[in-house]
């Protein structure tokens, strides 16, 4: 699992490349994504689209997730998280994978 630190009040971002069988998957079809932060809050791209972006990126595969665009309360901690990935044909979504988020002050 892999583990990302999100610095509360600054500009970085959590940036993940999606792949299937070693190659970056085309996420054109993709129309919500989800970041399931568990016991937390699940932040979906329909209701925070400034948060979680994938499209007009100039790489495939690439979700650029950045919290400090998110206005509710991130309090500091470890958090397991889950990406959850919506398209047409899965509309129950695929849980794409979990990690784990450290957030700091």
């Amino acid at each position: 699992m892999i583990t990302e630190i999100f610095y509360l009040g600054h500009d970085n971002t959590i940036d993940l490349l999606l792949k299937a069988d070693g190659e970056a998957v085309d996420l054109s079809p993709v129309t919500r994504i989800d970041l399931e932060i568990k016991n937390v809050v699940t932040i979906s791209s329909t209701s925070y689209p400034d948060v979680i972006r994938w499209t007009g990126l100039d790489v495939t595969g690439k979700v650029i997730i950045s919290l400090d665009d998110y206005d509710g309360e991130l309090p500091v901690g470890k958090y397991r998280a889950r990406l959850v990935v919506y398209d047409p044909t899965n509309t129950d979504g695929i849980v794409w994978g979990d990690l784990l988020i450290q957030i700091r002050s």
